[in-house]
């Protein structure tokens, strides 16, 4: 029987969430005019669509056809989902969300132990899994993914700084993790171009949308294990070669999107 292709999405939303805290459209006060409030709803539902729509191209990139299988969950606290239309948002586009408790490190535990079940269930088909956070609470879970034969990514939004480019992750233990194939940096300082793509899929929510740009950020650069994994990651951009993270880790790579 051949193998399926598989892919897990498992997203901290806690510490990587939909919008930067100086995105314009989330809101600070409650709303209470009606067209104001569809207004929102609508950007919302823009955003949500755009980032999972980029979340999604990542596991697609392992493949040239598609997943026969895709799971897409967000785990999160009471503070993470306390605006309504952010869930339904990112459940309308296919994430399954799940609330946690509020104590520390509540979603790396629920994220980490489904994680280990989903790789179990899947053991005899090809799966990627990707875990979007910037907690290292779910390395000893990647790491069991990998002995198990999954590819693994791990993807967050770090601040870089500016002199140091990719080489600002230098000593990050998910980096450094042998359970990670890829590190991708995730910018969401930036307001960036919405491709045709995935104006499609907005389009496929809101028949009217004429949405040009979006401000949930881009991959911009990564570490990889191989440059067979880091070719997988060239998302229009040229991929530069950097000296490794560390010297005592000779076989991660550094690139960054020019």
């Amino acid at each position: 029987m051949p193998k399926r292709r598989v892919l897990g999405i498992l997203w901290d939303i806690d510490n990587v969430p939909v919008f930067k805290k100086s995105n314009p459209s989330t809101p600070t006060l409650p709303t209470v005019d009606s067209e104001l409030e569809a207004s929102f709803s609508e950007r919302v539902l823009v955003d949500c669509a755009v980032f999972s729509n980029r979340l999604l191209s990542v596991g697609r990139s392992f493949w040239t056809d598609e997943p026969e299988i895709t799971e897409f969950r967000a785990y999160g606290n009471s503070n993470a989902f306390r605006l309504q239309v952010l869930r339904d948002s990112l459940e309308r586009c296919g994430v399954k969300c799940f609330q946690v408790s509020d104590l520390d490190q509540a979603a790396d535990l629920e994220l980490s132990s489904y994680l280990r079940s989903f790789v179990s269930d899947y053991a005899e088909d090809d799966v990627v899994v990707i875990v979007v956070s910037r907690d290292k609470g779910f390395l000893p879970a990647f790491e069991y993914a990998k002995g198990r034969g999954c590819r693994t990514v791990a993807l967050a939004n770090f601040k870089l700084k500016p002199t140091q480019g990719m080489n600002s992750l230098k000593g990050s233990p998910i980096a450094a993790s042998p359970g990670v194939d890829a590190m991708l940096v995730w910018d969401n300082t930036k307001t960036t171009a919405v491709t045709a793509a995935e104006s499609a899929v907005v389009s496929s929510f809101l028949e009217h949308s004429t949405v040009s740009n979006s401000s949930v950020g881009t991959v911009v650069g990564g570490c990889f294990k191989s440059l067979e994994m880091a070719h997988r990651f060239d998302f229009a951009h040229v991929w530069e070669a950097q000296p490794p993270l560390d010297p005592k880790l000779p076989f991660v790579k550094c690139f960054l999107a020019r």
